[in-house]
């Protein structure tokens, strides 16, 4: 399917959506007319488009459940002009929830569908044989490569659109070469005279194929979402592999005399699915096609296969098709030659089809989400006392009035996010950090929670507003989205220091070393993600939680003032992401009063906020006192976040970047002292300044009159130093946000930040006001679509890599809003040890907050700026 087709057929999707909306509240009928487009007698003159409705509608009448939707699929042949109107007119009369009506010569038939009872006998697979498997680094062609490798010696060509790249492919495609003989081709599968050649190449050097596997695919959630939300993008990006890849291999192969060719299709062809809009069309194009063509007689040995949900995680499962089922399926299906279709249910397929296609779908559960919330008077004055109590909480101030505003009694925009995790978990409602920001003052946040209370339907509460469950125990889980992206980093180069997160802090008083070192075993048995391991499992990274282990690393060092500098050094080094735990600590007595505490952990199992919990809980163990009970551990975070339902929810917050970048911006050119590196060097130094009382009460004036954060203020100030010094206007710059944005999560630890890419445009004709109120909206706006992860932009948008740089900005800005760590515990008092910095991850980096007033550190690459010239360099462009 060509753009303009896909574009055709979005139009349609976007208004058969709209009358859906229209119509989801009330009991109405929603009924597809088609014309030949199901293949009844084998005689129809559709081809495979004309049947892509009938996924479509069966999706609709899920996303919509008001709608009772039917399809009716007509042919004029044989019959008489009256007698299909009167048919369809008796149809329309009596509309029977999902059902599929074709009216053929005189005859009624409806959509039904046989059991079939298939039994192994010997197998189609040759020893030896030569297969192509498109989309074979997947997970599905990945899981039936290793079948083949191992159980019949075969010679595999694995097709797949991009190169390969360093991350969980690169390390299936290693783990297959192992097995046997394997070559990856990389092109467009869509494309015949790409796939073509390809084949050519590979036929030379491993024989003629004699079998092809059509697994190619896209399940990663782009594509996955509501059809109001789908864009032709997202259309043509299930059918480039789907419909693309067939016409593809159709006029490649269809001339040869295969074994077999199968296609992997889906269940929610028949079944549908919340989100599968675009991916259930997909695979119902494969199902018709195949039929179609070797109903004709132009194919022979082509089969589709609409596989129920899979599952490569676990080796059984009541549900879902399990890796070693998935490959008897095959064995037994592809002997049975007169199929061209068969649907793999593991539960009877009828029950199924009552349940979510022709029966009434229970909303329940989702009512369940409201049921279980915290209870409170929702009238205006109970949800004000409530709210008010929760300001109280938070800020630990018990003089709060009706008055107050969240900003002048010490919030900021980062704060507000974790004040909005709470409304959400408490209320239940949703409040975007654009209307926290309207309604900064305590009453009238009330009165906006109240008033989306009194509005509110099920529709209203989110997803983040439901309680996170618990993985349960399987040991292995996935990995969130920023361990992943700290993995790999890490895998890139593993003796690099980049990711470590070091902390040196001074103790003056008598300490008990011993109980030290209690409270650390204690703090690993307290937080699992300090047991935690990384491991590669069937080619997916998993993470690992041991349930107890056998030590830590504690060490004791014993020096004067002038060789604390070297040990420091000598403790922080690479971890080993397969040893756990991923934390290290240890003592320098330099004096029988004075100790320096050295703390080392990966950045892949802690963030800042995590560093925070981490000296509280210490802190609080060293006093002797019992901490509560954790109720949520970070395994169950990441396997939540990680799963269908919540993917598919923060998905929907991709067209806000694809907007914000509709047109890449030209990469940051800071004038370098040096020629750049083929390969981003992570050398730097830190420049530390502190800002006097007056230029810290200008500054607060300032964002008080242009109300706005002094975190917008400083970035719009950050985005005025960089234009100056690159001569630029259009700027991308980074910025962190602690990703704890489910109320759940405070008090666990781990890796949950996310980067934001804030881009702003400035003008030599514009006032700092007219900027600034632009910068003010647009991080407002960003921040709203938070939980959309940097990596998912950058492949979104297909940023070329460069290993020069970092994909869409060099420069970074974090505001740090964290309490100070300096504490005085029983006897003991906490200082920071200064230490030379000498590692920067981009070319530079402000970082600002508040100690004792107002604080900036500028974090910089040394090939930018040589240290002896950062403050100069810096302050007098």
């Amino acid at each position: 399917m060509d753009r303009k087709s896909a574009a055709d057929y979005t139009s349609l999707c976007y208004s058969v959506s709209n009358l859906a909306i229209t119509w989801q509240h009330c009991s109405q009928e929603l009924v597809l007319l088609t014309e030949e487009g199901e293949l009844i007698r084998g005689d129809e003159s559709g081809d495979a488009y004309s049947s892509l409705g009938q996924s479509l509608l069966k999706v609709i009448g899920q996303e919509y459940p008001g709608l009772h939707t039917q399809q009716i699929d007509i042919s004029y042949s044989g019959v008489s002009a009256e007698w299909l109107e009167e048919c369809v007119c008796r149809e329309l009369s009596a509309v029977r929830r999902g059902s599929v009506i074709g009216l053929r010569r005189g005859q009624r038939w409806q959509q039904h569908y046989d059991a079939l009872r298939l039994d192994r006998e010997g197998s189609v697979f040759r020893d030896g044989g030569v297969y192509l498997i498109t989309g074979g680094l997947g997970q599905l062609g990945y899981t039936l490569s290793k079948y083949l490798l191992s159980r019949y010696q075969a010679k595999l060509i694995l097709v797949g659109r991009n190169n390969l790249l360093e991350g969980d492919k690169q390390v299936r495609y290693e783990e297959l070469r192992h097995l046997g003989v394997v070559r990856y081709v990389a092109c467009d599968i869509s494309d015949a005279g790409q796939l073509k050649a390809a084949l050519v190449l590979s036929e030379e050097q491993l024989g003629t194929i004699n079998g092809v596997i059509h697994a190619a695919g896209v399940v990663d959630g782009r594509s996955i979402g509501l059809l109001p939300e789908l864009s032709t993008d997202d259309y043509m990006h299930q059918f480039h592999p789907k419909i693309g890849g067939v016409d593809a291999l159709w006029q490649v192969l269809a001339d040869r005399a295969l074994d077999f060719c199968v296609l992997t299709s889906s269940i929610s062809t028949v079944l549908g699915g919340l989100g599968f809009g675009a991916y259930a069309t997909a695979n119902r194009y494969m199902d018709q096609f195949v039929q179609r063509e070797t109903g004709s007689g132009r194919l022979q040995r082509w089969l589709s296969v609409s596989l129920d949900g899979l599952d490569f995680n676990i080796k059984t499962s009541n549900q879902d098709i399990v890796a070693e089922e998935l490959c008897e399926v095959l064995e037994v299906v592809l002997q049975h030659k007169h199929l061209s279709h068969v649907l793999i249910s593991k539960a009877p397929l009828e029950g199924r089809l009552e349940r979510w296609v022709t029966g009434i779908i229970d909303t329940s559960e989702q009512k369940a989400v409201i049921d279980n919330h915290p209870v409170f008077e929702q009238t205006e004055s109970g949800v004000s006392a409530q709210l008010q109590a929760m300001w109280k909480d938070f800020f630990g101030q018990a003089d709060l009035s009706d008055t107050s505003d969240f900003f002048e009694i010490g919030g900021d925009s980062l704060k507000a996010l974790t004040m909005l995790s709470r409304i959400h978990k408490t209320f239940g409602v949703d409040m975007s950090i654009r209307d926290f920001y309207d309604h900064p003052v305590l009453s009238t946040q009330g009165l906006f929670i109240h008033n989306r209370l009194g509005d509110a339907g099920i529709d209203q509460i989110t997803g983040r507003s439901a309680a996170i469950p618990s993985a349960g125990g399987s040991g292995l889980y996935a990995l969130s989205a920023a361990q992943r992206r700290m993995y790999f980093l890490h895998e890139f180069d593993k003796a690099a220091l980049t990711y470590n997160m070091p902390h040196v802090i001074r103790l003056e008083g008598t300490l008990d070393a011993e109980k030290l070192l209690t409270c650390f075993e204690k703090l690993i048995t307290r937080h699992e993600v300090l047991r935690t391991t990384f491991e590669v499992r069937e080619g997916e990274v998993k993470q690992r939680v041991h349930e107890t282990i056998a030590g830590f690393e504690w060490t004791i060092y014993e020096s004067d003032a002038a060789g604390v500098s070297s040990l420091v050094d000598q403790f922080i080094r690479p971890f080993d992401l397969g040893r756990a735990p991923l934390l290290r600590a240890g003592l320098i007595r330099t004096e029988n009063d004075a100790h320096i505490l050295l703390v080392d952990m990966h950045h892949v199992v802690t963030d800042g906020v995590s560093t925070d919990i981490l000296v509280n809980d210490l802190t609080h163990l060293y006093k002797g006192a019992t901490l509560p009970a954790l109720h949520l551990q970070y395994k169950d975070y990441a396997q939540w976040q990680q799963g269908v339902e919540e993917q598919q929810r923060i998905k929907g917050q991709r067209d806000f970047w694809m907007q914000q970048y509709q047109e890449l911006p030209e990469s940051l050119e800071l004038p370098l002292d040096f020629s750049r590196p083929l390969i981003k060097s992570d050398r730097g130094a830190k420049w530390m300044d502190e800002l006097s009382e007056e230029q810290t009460s200008q500054l607060k004036d300032v964002a008080e009159k242009e109300n706005v954060s002094m975190f917008m203020l400083l970035l719009s100030i950050y985005h005025v130093l960089l234009s100056k010094l690159s001569n630029q206007e259009d700027i991308v710059i980074g910025t962190p946000t602690a990703g704890r944005l489910h109320a759940d999560l405070e008090g666990v630890m781990g890796m949950f930040v996310n980067t934001l890419p804030l881009r702003n445009q400035s003008s030599k004709t514009n006032t700092f006001h007219t900027f600034l109120q632009q910068v003010k909206q647009n991080a407002l706006a960003c921040f709203d679509n938070q939980e959309y992860q940097y990596e998912d932009i950058v492949e979104s948008l297909g940023v070329a890599r460069d290993l020069s740089r970092n994909p869409l900005f060099d420069v970074m800005f974090s505001y740090e809003n964290f309490d100070d760590v300096a504490l005085e515990l029983e006897g003991l008092k906490l200082l920071p040890f200064n230490r030379e910095h000498e590692i920067a991850k981009f070319e530079l980096t402000l970082v600002a907050g508040e100690r004792d007033g107002r604080f900036i550190n500028f974090e910089y690459s040394t090939l930018f700026c040589p240290e002896h010239r950062a403050p100069g360099y810096l302050f007098q462009t």
